[in-house]
């Protein structure tokens, strides 16, 4: 667990942030408190939506990842590492 995933997770949890998915598997993310939106991608979508469910694991956001993209282990665990720290510094 990563004070990054926490920070997103607990936004989530307030009611401070808000998803949007869009019919292209991208996303809109609304952060009510700054009132800024901020894009994803498919690859930011899908560890949004399981921050929004929850998981604070870095782990277990890769292995989505992994599942989702089929892309290797490491490659994984950096895209998470990077998603977060700057989701994270924006709110």
């Amino acid at each position: 667990m990563t004070t990054a995933a926490v920070t997103i997770a607990d936004a989530f949890d307030a009611g401070r942030l808000a998803l949007t998915v869009l019919d292209d598997g991208s996303g809109v993310l609304l952060d009510q408190d700054a009132e800024a939106l901020i894009s994803l991608n498919a690859t930011g979508l899908v560890l949004v939506e399981a921050l929004k469910a929850g998981c604070r694991d870095e782990g277990q956001l890769a292995d989505r990842l992994v599942e989702r993209f089929r892309v290797d282990r490491p490659r994984a665990e950096a895209d998470v590492t990077a998603f977060l720290r700057a989701l994270a510094d924006s709110l």
